[in-house]
């Protein structure tokens, strides 16, 4: 499952500050029942990427043979 930190998607970023009001943010998390989030064992926080460094030419990436050899 994945979903936005808030209804705006900027709860918690460096770049651009979060525009919902508390009560915003608490109803957007009630939205989620209590009984599907225990479901999950492992919550992780992903930052967001910025466009330019996934549009970079600078990575290096595998050849496939390396990869089918793995």
């Amino acid at each position: 499952m994945a979903m936005n930190p808030c209804g705006c998607g900027f709860y918690g970023s460096m770049d651009h500050p979060c525009k919902c009001s508390p009560q915003q943010l608490k109803r957007y998390l009630g939205r989620i029942s209590g009984p599907l989030l225990d479901r999950f064992d492992i919550q992780i926080d992903v930052p967001p990427v910025k466009s330019q460094e996934l549009l970079s030419e600078n990575f290096e990436s595998e050849p496939s043979m390396l990869i089918r050899s793995r």
